[in-house]
């Protein structure tokens, strides 16, 4: 059975330069002026595709998807629905996978997993999985 995560990242709002300047790294060639856009309409979702590393999973899916554009040496994964909103003083970037198949790569793909995390280390922020219960899951 197919299902639709949600990776969440809390971070202080001090820290949305770096997110900002961190998120644009991860986002795949076509998208680096949607994240200028997404950061500026908060509380707004946008599409965004976000080109990792390689691994073994992102080659399968990327023999699935092949038309997806990413930089050399990159495979792309989207489209992640992307909402940036405060919450009690804190603030949430949600990456949620908009297919069951780019959900899975949030559980699956070492390199997607090492990306977000290296993102939250990069604004000190902390990540929760979250499904469509709304249940949290470990990441």
């Amino acid at each position: 059975m197919s299902r639709i995560l949600t990776c969440e990242l809390r971070f202080n709002g001090a820290e949305l330069p770096t997110l900002a300047a961190a998120l644009a790294a991860l986002c795949a060639p076509s998208d680096g002026a949607d994240l200028q856009r997404l950061l500026a309409e908060l509380g707004s979702e946008h599409g965004l595709s976000l080109a990792f590393e390689p691994d073994d999973w992102l080659r399968a899916f990327r023999r699935e998807h092949p038309d997806m554009p990413a930089a050399p040496g990159k495979i792309a994964v989207g489209a992640f629905w992307t909402a940036l909103r405060e919450d009690n003083g804190q603030w949430v970037l949600s990456l949620t996978g908009a297919t069951g198949s780019i959900s899975d790569a949030l559980v699956e793909s070492p390199a997607v997993r090492a990306a977000l995390h290296a993102l939250a280390e990069s604004v000190h922020g902390r990540l929760q999985l979250v499904d469509e219960w709304q249940d949290s899951l470990p990441f």
